[in-house]
C-alpha cells in the first residue's frame, strides 16, 4: 500500500466500489473479500476488507432479493457466517497470543535447561512475570492486529443489529 493517506483511501474506494459494483457473483465477492482480509503484505488492508464485508453483507441483508430462502443471497445467509468467521476472528500471526499463554501456564520461552557453562552471564535474573506481560502487551498495542480484531468485532455486533429476520442465524 502507499505511505500517503490520500492516496491510501483514494484505493480503498476505488476498490469498495469495485467489490459492490461490478462484481455480480456473491462466491467471487466474497473469496475476493477473503485474500485482501487473509493477505498479510498489507496489514491496514486486511482491517479494511473487513469493513468492505460489513458493508457488503449489509447490502446483501437488505436487499429485496433476500425477502426469500430460494433467491436469498449467500452474502445473507448463516453458511457466509460459517465462511467468514475462522478468517476474521484469527489472529495474525497465528501464534500471536502464544507467548502469553505459554506465560500464563509458568512457561517462559527458552530452554530453561542451560547448565552454567553455556550461561555466562549467571547474575542476570530472568525478566519478572510482569515484565513479560508488560512486553507482550506494548508489543501487541504497536501491532495493527488490535486495530483488525476491533473491525472485526464490529463486523459482528453490525451483523446483530442489522440482521432482524434473522437470516444469517447459525441456530
Amino acid at each position: 500500500m502507499h505511505s500517503t493517506p490520500s492516496t491510501r483511501h483514494i484505493a480503498f474506494r476505488l476498490l469498495s466500489t469495485l467489490v459492490q459494483s461490478h462484481i455480480h457473483d456473491d462466491a467471487i465477492r466474497l473469496s475476493t473479500l477473503l485474500e485482501l482480509i487473509t493477505d498479510e503484505a498489507f496489514p491496514q488492508m486486511r482491517t479494511a476488507a473487513i469493513g468492505l464485508l460489513r458493508s457488503t453483507v449489509l447490502a446483501a441483508l437488505t436487499s429485496r432479493k433476500t425477502q426469500t430462502p430460494y433467491t436469498r443471497s449467500f452474502l445473507a445467509s448463516p453458511e457466509m457466517l460459517y465462511t467468514v468467521s475462522p478468517v476474521i476472528l484469527r489472529p495474525y500471526p497465528r501464534d500471536l497470543f502464544r507467548p502469553f499463554i505459554d506465560l500464563e501456564r509458568g512457561e517462559r520461552g527458552g530452554n530453561s535447561n542451560d547448565s552454567d557453562d553455556n550461561n555466562n552471564n549467571t547474575n542476570i535474573a530472568p525478566p519478572s512475570r510482569d515484565e513479560l506481560t508488560l512486553s507482550f502487551l506494548r508489543t501487541f498495542i504497536d501491532s495493527p492486529e488490535p486495530g483488525r480484531l476491533t473491525e472485526a468485532l464490529n463486523f459482528y455486533y453490525a451483523l446483530l443489529l442489522a440482521d432482524k429476520k434473522d437470516q444469517v442465524s447459525t441456530k
